[in-house]
């Protein structure tokens, strides 16, 4: 048989990535939709406060760099979403359920998906159940890139995106989630899972503040 007389095949073959019919195979992976940055599935305004869920099953191997002190996720075999068409000002959260993500970013002179991107100005933190976010204020006209792929620790295909608007919560002496340092290059920064400086700092801040008083 050749591809396309597919009626004189009598048992399961796959067309193989070489157009070779095998049999006993496995039948090609169909990649995600949004595979590749410039096919990166859109979040807008209308979007905002929407769990989105999907699978990096059958994501290609992505090769792309930034400017980031850290990566939280290095580049691998992920998916793309891009939050777009959210005015300047706005004060959102991107928590990564099921699988960690990168925050990333571009200006006017990269333009959209560079093969270098910026790291997002936003602070980091993980919930108490391993979800991770970051929390950012939007700039005018700015386009925001969510990495999501496995890594050694959470290797699994399936996750789910909540981008939402939330209001300033100015935090507790000792609040249950440490933010991290800012992610972005203007500041310190630091992976979301050792937080744990931070609340040492603020239990000495607040016992000087309470014995001076």
């Amino acid at each position: 048989c050749t591809v396309g007389e597919l009626t004189c095949i009598e048992e399961d073959y796959y067309l193989n990535d070489n157009c070779d019919l095998t049999k006993d195979g496995e039948p090609n992976e169909v990649p995600p939709d949004n595979d590749i940055c410039s096919n990166a599935t859109v979040i807008s305004n209308d979007q905002l406060g929407i769990v989105q869920s999907g699978s990096v099953e059958g994501a290609t191997l992505d090769e792309w760099s930034s400017n980031c002190s850290f990566l939280q996720v290095p580049p691998g075999n992920g998916v793309w979403w891009a939050i777009k068409g959210v005015e300047g000002g706005k004060k959102l959260k991107v928590t990564c359920s099921f699988m960690d993500c990168m925050l990333l970013t571009t200006n006017s002179t990269l333009g959209e998906c560079p093969s270098m991107l910026l790291c997002a100005d936003a602070w980091v933190g993980r919930e108490e159940n391993d979800d991770l976010y970051y929390r950012l204020t939007t700039q005018e006209e700015g386009i925001y890139y969510v990495y999501i792929a496995p890594t050694e620790t959470f290797p699994v295909s399936e996750y789910n995106l909540l981008v939402e608007e939330v209001q300033d919560v100015k935090p507790t002496m000792a609040p249950t989630t440490i933010e991290s340092a800012p992610s972005g290059p203007s500041g310190p920064i630091s992976s979301a899972n050792g937080n744990g400086l931070g609340t040492f700092f603020q239990l000495v801040l607040f016992a000087v503040m309470y014995f001076s008083v």
